[in-house]
């Protein structure tokens, strides 16, 4: 409980520069997912499972991707005991390639372990979702994927329940907004703005837990971000 109440911390005392970055890096890219998704959805009857293959591929790469400024504000108040809004944006930014790159692979592994069988699309999400803290930690995407795959085997168990209560709370909360929508006959783009503040606010927290809890895994005092 010490990590979430840091994480609630590090988000309170640095509200501002928080919600700048969820307000112009985080909202626009949710908006667009979630724009996608609910799209997809209402065309289930044509493209039948792809609709929630694109969904869950869309959300997976852009959580990976907005995870980059929200880690290095971790790891420099962790270092400095001070956040410079400026750098956020830079690693975003200066990893945007790299991270979105990788988060491709990461959701095919994910979706294609899933449709064959729930299990290994399970495995390979909770393995391997930690690698944008190994690769902005490690400076070499290599050396961070190697990190993140053993700690995803000795944190395994506590990893997927970290991930399940996120998972958990973004679907009540997703299923929430789809219901007041339907009952106020909200159109799509409001919908979707909806799900996309939500999630904005929600990735924060959820990063500063995890991010901390990797530092706390790796116990290492130099960052390369």
């Amino acid at each position: 409980m010490d990590i979430v109440r840091d994480a609630g911390s590090l988000y309170t005392k640095f509200s501002l520069k928080v919600l700048a970055v969820s307000f112009t890096l985080a909202l626009p890219l949710f908006f667009v997912q979630s724009l996608m998704s609910l799209t997809a959805s209402m065309l289930t009857d044509l493209i039948g499972i792809w609709g929630q293959v694109i969904s869950f591929s869309l959300f997976i790469i852009c959580w990976s991707l907005v995870q980059v400024p929200y880690i290095t504000m971790v790891y420099q108040e962790v270092d400095e005991g001070d956040i410079e809004l400026y750098k956020a944006y830079c690693s975003f930014f200066q990893h945007f390639f790299p991270i979105i790159t990788i988060a491709v692979f990461f959701a095919a592994a994910v979706v294609l372990g899933i449709t064959l069988w729930v299990i290994p699309g399970v495995l390979a999400f909770s393995l391997f979702c930690l690698f944008p803290c190994g690769v902005l930690m490690e400076g070499k995407w290599k050396q961070g994927i190697k990190n993140v795959w053993n700690i995803g085997w000795e944190q395994l168990f506590r990893i997927m329940m970290i991930h399940s209560v996120f998972v958990l709370v973004l679907m009540l909360v997703g299923q929430s907004i789809l219901y007041c929508g339907s009952l106020l006959s909200l159109g799509v783009y409001s919908t979707a703005l909806l799900m996309a503040l939500t999630t904005s606010l929600l990735i924060p927290l959820f990063t500063f837990v995890q991010a901390y809890y990797y530092l706390e895994w790796t116990d290492l005092q130099n960052f390369n971000v």
